[in-house]
């Protein structure tokens, strides 16, 4: 098993913008969310496994990193809207630990949706170390994140409740499950942190028991919105049983692990496992 060696060059074409310029390296997820940023941390798929040994893993001090935007896209682009992420992600970590005070199935948060979306959409595309691409999903994305008048109409943005310690990033894959509503149908991307996970997709995956977020988006960049998250979408539908730490990537031939996962064989490369140092 390899330890993460691909990197773009320090000059090339960024991800966001499509300028050729000098390459930064941005977190994915944000290190600022991350509730330990000190990581082991390795490609996903290597040698068509999961790597679960730490000794097959590179380690980094502030998480998962990919040199792939420019330094104006990391910083302006992205740094204005991720102070509203990690907002975000502070709230529902604060709600999270006053559970005992809910009597409801769902948490309500104020937020700054329109930011919230724009980063989590520019870390996606930041993601991925191919070079730069031209297909529907990325051109829809980087209209959205450098617009800020734009709603999320064409793009659905998925969220739920991820209990685990665990960083994953995977990018432009489809999935399929044993049963109908245990996986996503769609054409999508995941980066999962604690203690929220989101995913694109070109499908509706409502019957997978996840929020749309991307239904609270508005015209006004600076908009203010109270959304609800449903604490149920950590479990498959109509159970008790929590979806894995690796789901929707979750390969097995349990009822509820995913039948195969297919994806560019280049663009896997891009897709990220870490566990935390502590």
């Amino acid at each position: 098993m390899n330890y993460i060696k691909k990197k773009r060059k320090e000059i090339d074409v960024c991800n966001i913008c499509g300028e050729v310029k000098k390459l930064s390296w941005d977190h994915v997820p944000p290190k600022a969310i991350l509730i330990e940023p000190n990581t082991f941390a390795n490609t996903l798929f290597s040698s068509g496994e999961l790597p679960t040994s730490i000794h097959h893993m590179a380690h980094f001090q502030n998480g998962i990193k990919y040199r792939t935007i420019c330094l104006d896209c990391n910083n302006v682009v992205l740094g204005k809207n991720d102070e509203g992420l990690k907002e975000f992600f502070e709230n529902v970590k604060h709600k999270l630990g006053h559970l005992d005070e809910l009597t409801k199935d769902y948490i309500e948060i104020n937020v700054q949706i329109n930011k919230v979306l724009r980063a989590i959409c520019g870390h996606f595309l930041a993601m991925s170390e191919l070079p730069y691409d031209q297909n529907e999903v990325e051109v829809k994305l980087r209209e959205y994140v450098l617009d800020e008048t734009l709603r999320t109409d064409s793009i659905k943005l998925y969220s739920w409740f991820y209990p685990y310690k665990t960083i994953l990033n995977v990018r432009n894959i489809t999935v399929s499950g044993f049963e109908e509503k245990t996986h996503p149908k769609g054409f999508i991307s995941v980066m999962e942190s604690f203690p929220l996970a989101f995913m694109i997709s070109s499908e509706n995956e409502s019957v997978c028991h996840l929020d749309d977020i991307s239904s609270w988006s508005t015209n006004n960049i600076e908009d203010s919105v109270t959304i609800r998250l449903t604490l149920g979408s950590a479990y498959y539908p109509g159970t008790s049983i929590l979806k894995q730490f690796n789901w929707p990537v979750n390969t097995s031939n349990e009822k509820f692990g995913a039948m195969f996962v297919l994806g560019n064989e280049e663009e896997l490369k891009s897709s990220r496992i870490a566990t935390t140092k502590k």
